[in-house]
């Protein structure tokens, strides 16, 4: 199984810095919405959707919303509703297995899943089109990836204190903290290499970025435990589905998106 994630991310890697570096920005944009598509389709099992033409029908309204949020929804609307919606999931998270009365329908499952699908691919626009917005988006991304190999190994060795056991056993405080070092080192080195202005406002949203990753990844832990699967698809070998593998981007991107859009932080 190692052997095969390995070789599956040494393939992902290249694609990925390939459209990151090198797609125009409309092959990014269409990229991108086909990346959500399929996140859409794996979703759609959240919701209870079994059949083909279910999971189609729901991909299908969301390939329309993106279309619209492309081409007409105003970007900040977007990124802010996503992350009222993550401020929401943080509860739903702690209270987990009790499942808040909103989420309990298949209908408030699939918008969740509309609306975190939308502000992820806004985020992706957003950061793509700023001024050196590649390596920013890289670093995004790169936060997250730190932050979990961080995470996988100081719980792997460290790991007592379970984090939230009814929604992800295998994560610990002692991995978090792990998480939050490893991704403040590399937050300090692109800080003095490439941050002039409010380089702690920097940081702090840095950490913030990887915080809410991490509610990312116990968010969709949470949807796959409520309808029994081990994981979201099988898209990728050795990793499971894609959104096993960009659920905590799902969360970290709008945020860093909205403090960028906002000035929040100068880069």
């Amino acid at each position: 199984m190692l052997k095969l994630r390995i070789i599956t991310a040494a393939i992902l890697l290249p694609l990925t810095m390939l459209w990151l570096f090198f797609a125009s920005s409309e092959q990014f944009a269409w990229l991108a919405i086909g990346l959500t598509l399929a996140a859409g389709w794996e979703w759609s099992a959240f919701c209870g959707m079994t059949k083909v033409m279910q999971r189609l029908a729901f991909t299908l309204v969301l390939a329309g919303l993106q279309v619209v949020n492309y081409l007409w929804l105003p970007a900040s609307a977007v990124l802010i509703l996503g992350l009222f919606w993550w401020c929401y999931a943080l509860n739903a998270v702690r209270v987990y297995p009790e499942i808040p009365k909103s989420l309990q329908s298949p209908v408030s499952v699939a918008l969740s899943g509309l609306l975190v699908l939308m502000a992820c691919f806004t985020a992706l626009l957003e950061l793509r089109n700023i001024q050196s917005g590649a390596w920013w988006l890289l670093y995004a991304m790169s936060l997250v990836w730190v932050a979990d190999t961080g995470a996988y190994f100081v719980g792997k060795r460290f790991g007592r204190r379970k984090l939230l056991v009814n929604v992800s056993p295998g994560k610990t405080i002692e991995g978090a903290l792990g998480a939050t070092v490893s991704a403040s080192v590399l937050a300090l080195i692109v800080m003095l290499s490439a941050v002039d202005e409010r380089r702690i406002l920097f940081v702090i949203v840095s950490l913030l970025v990887v915080w809410i990753s991490i509610l990312g990844d116990l968010a969709i832990s949470m949807f796959k435990r409520r309808v029994g699967l081990k994981d979201s698809g099988r898209l990728l070998p050795g990793h499971g589905g894609l959104l096993d593998r960009i659920d905590s981007l799902t969360a970290a991107l709008p945020l860093f998106a909205l403090c960028v859009h906002f000035k929040i932080i100068v880069i």
